[in-house]
């Protein structure tokens, strides 16, 4: 759902007010799980709209204000580099390496491998 919503609005309309996508959420000022759910879901749609450039998606979750946001925002990337299903309408990911199986982890800045590693994990471990 939050896909279909980046795309109507395009990348740099949903950029604009990152902030602002998830304001309305309950529970918003004590980081309830609703609300960690729907910054979450951004770094889904920012994947989306971003073509699935990872890298180009995290930096785009940095333009969230507070650190549990961009967090959150990673994490929500994170996972879909990881939701592959090419053979069935899904995307590819070129992040996924099994030469390679802790990748993109060893890539990214320090500050996002704590949430590159909780998603990797299933990967590496398959």
């Amino acid at each position: 759902m939050m896909q279909g919503f980046a795309f109507t609005l395009g990348r740099t309309k949903l950029l604009s007010d990152l902030d602002g996508v998830c304001t309305g959420i309950p529970g918003r000022e004590r980081k309830s799980l609703d609300y960690f759910n729907c910054v979450h879901g951004l770094g889904h749609a920012i994947m989306a709209v971003t073509d699935d450039d990872l890298f180009d998606a995290l930096r785009d979750c940095d333009g969230l204000t507070g650190s549990m946001e961009q967090n959150a925002c990673a994490n929500g990337v994170f996972m879909e580099n990881l939701i592959v299903d090419g053979a069935h309408g899904g995307h590819y990911s070129k992040y996924l390496k099994p030469s390679e199986p802790l990748y993109p982890c060893t890539a990214v800045g320090e500050k996002y491998k704590t949430e590159c590693f909780d998603m990797q994990t299933s990967y590496a471990l398959g």
